[in-house]
C-alpha cells in the first residue's frame, strides 16, 4: 500500500513538473490558461480511468481514457508544437484554452451522469444458446454473403482497399450490409461465448474459424475490428480484465501497434507497404484531429439547433426521399472552411456544440453519462432482460472510441447496425430459461 501510494505521488510530481516546465518555458499569453486546464484534463482522466470503482472493464473507464487522449494529450501535443492539419491559421491556438475549458465541463457532466445508476431489478431468468449447430450455419451463410460482396475474390476478405479491394459498392444496399450482415460471424462467435452453457469444443472453433475468415481484423474498419475482437476475448475470458489496468493497457496496444498495422491494409497497393511500427506519430498524423476541428467549429459553424443531430438519428432514411438530409458534422466543417479532404472527424462533445452549442455539450456529456451507467450496470450486476443489450453493452466500451471520436453520424449508424445484429441473433439462437 505505501508503495503504491508512493508511486501514484511520484508520477503526479512529475506530471505537475513538466506542466510548470512548459508554463516556464513559454512566453505566449495564450498558453498559461491552455496549460492550467489542459492539466485539470488529464488529472480528472486519469483519476477517472484508474481511480473510479466502476467495473475494470467498462464503457465509464474506457471513454475516460479516450478523453484523456483526445481533449489531453493529443491538444497538448498540437499546441506545444503548433502542429495544424488542414487549417494552418496559427491564430487557431488563441482558441485552444477556452475550448478546453467547454470540453472540461463536458467531461463534468459526463461523470455526474454516469453517477445516476438504474435501479436494480429482479432478475429470475437467464439466456442460453439454442440450437448451436444452426448458429454455425447463419455464420456461414453471412460468409457466403462476405465473400460474395467481395467479388469471391479471397484476398479481398483481408484489405480495406487499394489495388486488392474487389468489393462490390455504389447502393444504399451496401451500406446496410456493411453495418448489418459484415459483422454477423463475430457477433455469432460473441453470443456463443455469452450464452453457451457449456461450450462445444467443434462448434467454439467453427466459430472462430468462420470469424477469422470472414471478419479478419485488417479487412474491417479498425474500430469495428476493436470492438469486435475485444468483446470475443472478454467473453470468452473475462478474469483477463479484472485488473484496472488490463483495458487502458490494452487499448494503448491496439492504438499505437495495432491500428496503425492495420492501418496498412486500408489503401494497399503492394504487401511491401505493410509496416509494424511503434511511436506516437499516429498522435500527430491526422487521426486524432478532432479536437482541433472542435475549435475550427466554434469559429466556423452556425449552431443546427438539432438539425444535425436528426440527420444522425434519421441515419438510414435515402437522401432520394430527404435532399436536405444533413451531410456528417465533418464534412460540413470541412466545406465550410475549405479543406481538400473532408474525411475528418468531429468528437461527441464537438457535435454537442454544433448543435446546442455550450448547452449541448453539457447535454450530450451526461446523455452519454446515462447511458454508459446504464449497460456497465448491465455487465457488472448481469442484469439484462434482452441477450442483445448484454451483447451490446460488452461491444460498447471499444465502440466508445469511434462514439467519442466523432462523427456522430457514422457513429450512430455503425452502433444501430451492430445492435441490429446482435437482435436478429438473439432472436433466432437464444432462449430464455428460468433460474
Amino acid at each position: 500500500m505505501i508503495g503504491f501510494f508512493v508511486s501514484r505521488t511520484f508520477f503526479w510530481l512529475v506530471v505537475l513538473g513538466m506542466y510548470l516546465n512548459l508554463l516556464l518555458s513559454s512566453d505566449a499569453p495564450r498558453a498559461a490558461p491552455f496549460y492550467a486546464i489542459n492539466f485539470a484534463i488529464v488529472v480528472f482522466s486519469t483519476v477517472a480511468l484508474v481511480g473510479s470503482s466502476s467495473p475494470s472493464y467498462s464503457s465509464y473507464r474506457s471513454v475516460s481514457m479516450f478523453s484523456l487522449i483526445l481533449f489531453g494529450v493529443t491538444p497538448l501535443f498540437e499546441f506545444q508544437g503548433g502542429l495544424t492539419y488542414q487549417y494552418h491559421d496559427l491564430s487557431i491556438f488563441d482558441e485552444y484554452a477556452a475550448t478546453s475549458a467547454i470540453v472540461l465541463l463536458g467531461m463534468v457532466c459526463f461523470f455526474l451522469g454516469y453517477k445516476i445508476k438504474p435501479k436494480p431489478k429482479p432478475i429470475n431468468h437467464k439466456f442460453l444458446i439454442k440450437n448451436p449447430i444452426f448458429l454455425v450455419l447463419y455464420s456461414a451463410l453471412c460468409g457466403f454473403l462476405i465473400l460474395s460482396y467481395n467479388s469471391f475474390s479471397l484476398i479481398s476478405l483481408f484489405v480495406r482497399g487499394g489495388d486488392f479491394d474487389q468489393t462490390v459498392g455504389g447502393s444504399p444496399f451496401d451500406a446496410m450490409f456493411l453495418v448489418v450482415i459484415f459483422p454477423v460471424p463475430m457477433c455469432a462467435l460473441m453470443a456463443y461465448l455469452a450464452f453457451s452453457e457449456r461450450r462445444d469444443p467443434t462448434i467454439l472453433w467453427l466459430l472462430v474459424l468462420l470469424a477469422l475468415f470472414f471478419n479478419f481484423p485488417t479487412g474491417m474498419p479498425r474500430f469495428l475490428s476493436a470492438a469486435l475482437y475485444l468483446s470475443a476475448i472478454f467473453l470468452y475470458k473475462p478474469s483477463l480484465f479484472r485488473s484496472k489496468l488490463t483495458l487502458p493497457v490494452s487499448s494503448f496496444f491496439a492504438i499505437f501497434i495495432i491500428f496503425p498495422f492495420i492501418g496498412s491494409f486500408r489503401n494497399l497497393t503492394s504487401f511491401s507497404n505493410i509496416e509494424i511500427f511503434f511511436g506516437y506519430d499516429i498522435l500527430t498524423a491526422g487521426a486524432f484531429d478532432s479536437f482541433q476541428n472542435f475549435v475550427l467549429t466554434r469559429e466556423f459553424i452556425d449552431v443546427s439547433y438539432g438539425y444535425q443531430a436528426l440527420g444522425a438519428l434519421l441515419f438510414f432514411v435515402p437522401r432520394a426521399f430527404w435532399p436536405g438530409k444533413p451531410v456528417d458534422s465533418g464534412t460540413l466543417l470541412g466545406t465550410e472552411v475549405g479543406f481538400p479532404h473532408l474525411n475528418i472527424a468531429l468528437n461527441f462533445l464537438g457535435e454537442g456544440y454544433i448543435n446546442f452549442g455550450i448547452l449541448g455539450v453539457l447535454l450530450f456529456g451526461l446523455a452519454l453519462g446515462v447511458f454508459c451507467s446504464r449497460l456497465d450496470n448491465k455487465l457488472e450486476r448481469s442484469e439484462f432482460w434482452y441477450p442483445s443489450a448484454y451483447l451490446f453493452a460488452v461491444a460498447f466500451p471499444a465502440l466508445s472510441f469511434f462514439v467519442m471520436r466523432g462523427g456522430l453520424l457514422s457513429a450512430v449508424a455503425y452502433c444501430s447496425g451492430l445492435f441490429v445484429c446482435f437482435v436478429v441473433i438473439s432472436a433466432l439462437f437464444v432462449r430464455r430459461a428460468r433460474l
